[in-house]
């Protein structure tokens, strides 16, 4: 994060074409500031502007709200609000008035600040629960699995994604939250914890607070559902037949109540409500598309999904690179892979899962970026991390050492890459 300060990387002359205000700071640093932040920064401050007619983030509060709590406090710290003024910070472009970011910066650097916390935090529990996936492939705290699953897990950092929205208030980081999560949750509901009515809250908490902020935690309830019911098909018990049902139901409930709620609040305070995303034409489309015939529907969707498919492959590369490295260690000590791959199996499965069930919710959306190709990528990495976890339970000494620098390595090369390289800005 410290080395993505380093710029602005965004030439002055292609700040609008990219959607960036370039801000800098004292010595060689500053930042390309996504054109939605100083937005998302004046909301933290004044919520209530949430429910302003036409507001572009009111379909979409839930990331607002996390700021303005966080702001409250952090805005009593003097020298914090005082920061951009003491480093200097000169923020413009040339169509746009200079002061309008200086002045949302100035006077709104606590919910700036609120932001980047929150970006920090939801990178963290992504982590987390990659860390607690691994764990499923065999013990994490020697050496050289650890030096695994941290490199491996780097890669949720190393990418496109944070380069171009960690150090801006956003919420793109839940596109890399929202699929390790999903795998986590299914790879659990897989294992009967669907049975358990805490773990059903929990999924249904984080499923529909989340959907108030970003859409892609819509793609939760269905991959943890898919997977306990396939845990109820393989348990005939009574109990199970009985409890799955249920906790189904309560998933759905919570996972839909914040967003509806939200929406009947709006609907009495204002008397309207806007979707920015359904006024823009976003999954609308397929009506569109229909209205001409189902040919013409499919046609359009299966371009959708292979234009995504594309730009998830370009930034597939370093787990590929991981997945391949892991497999050849894998087949140099023998009797070792039928013994790793049967077990780590059902991840395999689950992962794959969310990876395509994130396709076809993109691919129906219709905005093809590769922001949001990248959300195919993290169960792959979670895959890959629980993989290679597995092995290295299982190698020599020396080919455990040879397996996890292997994996510093090319996790190294990939966070050199994502600095140096240029681009994306947005």
């Amino acid at each position: 994060m410290a080395a993505l300060l380093i710029g602005p990387r965004v030439p002055d002359d292609q700040q609008e074409a990219h959607c960036v205000v370039n801000v800098r700071v004292a010595g060689p640093f500053g930042l390309s500031l996504n054109c939605d932040s100083p937005m998302f920064i004046y909301l933290a401050r004044d919520p209530d502007v949430l429910l302003a007619p036409q507001n572009v983030r009111q379909s979409r509060p839930g990331m607002v709200f996390a700021a303005a709590i966080l702001e409250m406090p952090l805005s009593l710290l003097s020298d914090l609000a005082d920061l951009p003024r003491t480093l200097g910070v000169i923020a413009g472009r040339p169509d746009m008035d200079p002061q309008r970011v200086n002045n949302v910066l100035s006077k709104g650097f606590p919910g700036y600040a609120a932001y980047i916390l929150l970006n920090v935090a939801i990178l963290l529990l992504s982590f987390h629960c990659f860390r607690r996936v691994c764990e499923r492939g065999g013990v994490v705290c020697d050496a050289t699995t650890t030096i695994i699953v941290v490199s491996i897990g780097l890669l949720l950092v190393a990418n496109d994604v944070t380069k171009a929205f960690v150090w801006s208030p956003h919420t793109q980081m839940f596109n890399i939250f929202s699929p390790v999560f999903a795998v986590y949750a299914s790879l659990r509901s897989w294992t009967g914890s669907l049975l358990g009515r805490r773990f059903a809250i929990l999924v249904g908490l984080v499923s529909g607070f989340g959907f108030a902020a970003y859409p892609l935690f819509a793609i939760i309830p269905p991959c943890v559902i898919a997977a306990g019911l396939l845990y109820a098909g393989r348990d005939h018990s009574p109990s199970t037949r009985s409890r799955v049902p249920i906790n189904i139901v309560i998933v759905l409930g919570l996972s839909i109540a914040p967003a509806a709620l939200w929406y009947l609040f709006v609907r009495l305070s204002t008397g309207g409500f806007y979707s920015h995303e359904l006024g823009s034409g976003l999954a609308i489309w397929m009506a569109d598309a229909l209205g001409h015939g189902i040919g013409l529907l499919l046609s359009v969707w299966s371009q959708n999904l292979w234009a995504l498919v594309k730009l998830a492959s370009l930034q597939a590369v370093p787990i590929a690179a991981v997945v391949v490295f892991t497999l050849m260690m894998a087949v140099v000590q023998r009797g070792i892979v039928g013994a790793v791959l049967g077990p780590m199996l059902p991840i395999a499965m689950i992962g794959i899962l969310v990876s395509a069930v994130i396709a076809v919710f993109y691919s129906s959306v219709g905005l093809i970026t590769a922001r949001l190709a990248f959300a195919m990528i993290p169960p792959l990495i979670v895959v890959a991390g629980a993989i290679a976890v597995a092995v290295v339970q299982r190698l020599e000494a020396t080919q455990r050492r040879v397996l996890s620098y292997g994996c510093l390595m090319i996790t190294t090369a990939q966070l050199i890459f994502v600095i140096v390289k240029d681009g994306p800005y947005s």
